[in-house]
């Protein structure tokens, strides 16, 4: 099997995707995992050379990639003849957060709506808090799904 190159560049963006790895929900090294699998070649990589390449125990990766499988970012697969199991990222993990995001929006949306029909007599201050609050989501949850349906039609990809 090919050896990866870890040249500087590569281990830039996989420090960078770990340092903003919160965005996506997982913790540094989920996202240096990802970071990884992203532009490893070839793509399925074994928690021996998904460790060495960013830096972490075999316990933490191990851990990480169980988290990373639960979110439906990566995936297992098999290589024949070989006992190993590899990880490689999912085919469009990253867009698939943009949709978990749009489904946690009208989630917050609906908790907002009933708080506002439950706490008609709140003093003033707090009843437009939860108003603006109310119409940042409520806005949110009409624009994100469209957004979502135009980069699926612009770039030709059925519905994730």
């Amino acid at each position: 099997m090919k050896k990866n190159k870890i040249t500087e560049d590569r281990r830039q963006f996989i420090e960078d995707l770990g340092v903003e790895s919160d965005f996506f929900g997982v913790p540094r090294m989920g996202g240096r995992i990802l970071g990884w699998l992203s532009i490893s070649e070839p793509p399925g990589q074994t928690v021996d050379q998904i460790a060495e390449a960013v830096g972490g125990s075999i316990s933490s990766i191990s851990t990480m990639t169980r988290l990373l499988l639960q979110r439906g970012m990566i995936e297992k697969v098999g290589v024949p003849q070989d006992r190993k199991i590899y990880y490689r990222v999912k085919k469009y993990w990253w867009a698939n957060i943009l949709k978990d995001r749009i489904e946690q929006t009208q989630h917050i949306q609906g908790i907002v709506t009933r708080a506002l029909d439950t706490f008609g007599n709140q003093p003033e201050e707090i009843k437009q808090s939860l108003e603006q609050m109310g119409s940042y989501y409520e806005c949110l949850a009409r624009e994100l799904p469209i957004l979502w349906q135009q980069w699926l039609d612009n770039n030709s990809i059925e519905p994730l």
